[in-house]
């Protein structure tokens, strides 16, 4: 009988390579940058999903400065709040071997990837096939990168019933939740979420429709059993 694969939720502590526009914009200003998701969209440049929080004074110097880096190919900026010194859209990069290798790992899934101001590190945590983690351990090494396993954790994916979110619709939720699609007023419609993803509107609405439903259900359900106990 064959075995089922085994996935894991792995955070992992890398030294990013000194080249990319994460390194670049905190040399000149302190801020904190979360990358939600990054995929593969050629041989050698990947998309990422960004978040830059900053001093409410620098927003406008950040975009300016995203606009202008080397690193980066294509720059969409969704929202920029100079109140709240937040910034988000999305870019294209060849200067990231990280998001390049993860993206093209067709069983890991990126939760979300936070880089550390004062340390210069970034912490990855992602849900990950555990016969492909050495793989991909050597292939950060290989690529001079410093490397440590931080934590390792279950998600019970391999027992999921059909009730449970999928990966997909987890990782959908979670981005709209993120982004503000749930909050009122939007913070981001359908359409940007659309953009953001490269998937059709449709397929975006379809995925949160069937994960919501699923959270719903799953909900009543465990308080239907809560008063029958009682």
């Amino acid at each position: 009988m064959k075995r089922r694969p085994v996935f894991k939720e792995v955070t992992l502590r890398i030294r990013p390579p000194p080249h990319s526009w994460v390194i670049e914009l905190l040399r000149y200003y302190p801020a904190k940058v979360e990358i939600f998701d990054c995929k593969a969209i050629a041989h050698d440049k990947v998309s990422e999903i960004f978040e830059v929080k900053c001093d409410p004074k620098h927003v406008k110097d950040v975009v300016e400065r995203l606009k202008k880096s080397r690193y980066i190919s294509h720059l969409e900026i969704f929202e920029s709040d100079i109140k709240k010194g937040r910034i988000y859209g999305v870019l294209r990069t060849a200067h990231c071997s990280v998001c390049e290798l993860f993206s093209k790992t067709s069983e890991c899934f990126l939760g979300s990837a936070i880089y550390d101001i004062e340390n210069r590190y970034v912490r990855w945590t992602m849900i990950v096939r555990m016969d492909l983690l050495e793989v991909m351990l050597k292939r950060l090494l290989a690529n001079g990168l410093e490397v440590h396993v931080e934590r390792i954790s279950n998600i019970g994916r391999e027992e999921r019933s059909r009730e449970e979110l999928t990966l997909k619709q987890e990782q959908m939720l979670k981005l709209a939740w993120r982004l503000g699609f749930f909050d009122f007023p939007r913070k981001i419609t359908l359409q940007k979420l659309s953009r953001l993803t490269g998937l059709s509107p449709a397929t975006v609405a379809e995925v949160l429709r069937s994960g919501l439903k699923k959270l719903v259900s799953s909900y009543f359900k465990e308080k239907n059993v809560k008063k029958s106990s009682h």
